[in-house]
C-alpha cells in the first residue's frame, strides 16, 4: 500500500507539473497573440493617417507650381521630409522626441509657406529631451486639427500657439487655437485623424495618459501628457 501511494504522489506531482507547464504555454501564446493584436492595429491607425498628410501637402506644393513661385522648392523639401518620416520613422514602436518635433516643425512649415502672413504660430519647445522616446505620429495629427480647424472656419489672420512641457514624469503637449462657433456639430475631437490616435493612446498606455479637448468658447485648448518612463514593449 506504501508502494502504491508512493507511485501516485509521483504521478501526481507529474500531472501537475504538466498542467502548469501546459497553462504557462497557453498563457505565453495568448499574450504572443495579444502582442501581434496590438501591432498590427497600431500599425494600421499609422497608415490610416499617411495619405491625409500626403494629399495636404501636395496641394500646397501645386499652388506654389501655379504660381511658379520660388517657394515650390521649399515645399518639395518639407514634403521630402514627411515622406522620409513615415518611410523611415512610422513603422517603428519608438521614435526620439526630436524627430517627432522635427516633422512637426516640417508641417508648420508648410502651412506656413500656404497661408503667408495669415498664419501666427508659437511654438514652445523643452530643452535637455534628446534621451526620451515616443511613438511616432502621437502629436502631429492634434496639430495638424487645430490647422484644419481655425484656417477652414476662421477669415482672416489666425493664432495657433503649441507647446511641449517635459518634466520628471510626464511629457506633455498643450495646443490652443483660435475657434469661432458655428452651431454645427463639433468635429473637432471626432474626425479621424483624432479617433485614429485616441486608439493609440489606449493601446499604448491603457490609462497611463490624459487627454483633454475642451472648447473655449473662442478658442479651442488641448492637453495630451503622456508618462515619460512608460515602458513600450507590449506594442
Amino acid at each position: 500500500i506504501s508502494e502504491v501511494f508512493k507511485w501516485l504522489t509521483v504521478i501526481s506531482m507529474a500531472v501537475a507539473i504538466k498542467l502548469i507547464k501546459s497553462k504557462t504555454e497557453l498563457q505565453q501564446k495568448n499574450d504572443q497573440l495579444q502582442h501581434e493584436k496590438r501591432t498590427a492595429e497600431l500599425n494600421f491607425l499609422k497608415l490610416q493617417m499617411h495619405p491625409h498628410f500626403l494629399f495636404n501637402t501636395l496641394n500646397t506644393l501645386y499652388s506654389k507650381t501655379i504660381q511658379n513661385s520660388e517657394q515650390a522648392g521649399q515645399v518639395v523639401m518639407h514634403l521630402s521630409n514627411l515622406l522620409r518620416f513615415m518611410l523611415e520613422e512610422c513603422n517603428k514602436p519608438q521614435i526620439s522626441l526630436e524627430k517627432e518635433i522635427k516633422v512637426i516643425r516640417d508641417y508648420i512649415d508648410l502651412e506656413k509657406l500656404r497661408h503667408g502672413s495669415r498664419l501666427n504660430v508659437s511654438l514652445i519647445l523643452p530643452t535637455g529631451y534628446s534621451s526620451l522616446q515616443i511613438s511616432p505620429l502621437l502629436f502631429l495629427p492634434f496639430i495638424e486639427n487645430s490647422f484644419k480647424h481655425s484656417l477652414n472656419n476662421i477669415r482672416g489672420q489666425v493664432s495657433i500657439n503649441i507647446q511641449l512641457k517635459v518634466t520628471a514624469n510626464d511629457l506633455e503637449l498643450i495646443v490652443e487655437n483660435d475657434h469661432v462657433k458655428s452651431g454645427k456639430k463639433d468635429a473637432y475631437s471626432t474626425g479621424k485623424g483624432i479617433a485614429n490616435v485616441k486608439r493609440q493612446l489606449e493601446l499604448l498606455y491603457d490609462k497611463e495618459h490624459f487627454l483633454d479637448i475642451d472648447d473655449r468658447g473662442d478658442t479651442y485648448y488641448v492637453s495630451l501628457r503622456i508618462p515619460t518612463k512608460h515602458h513600450l514593449s507590449n506594442v
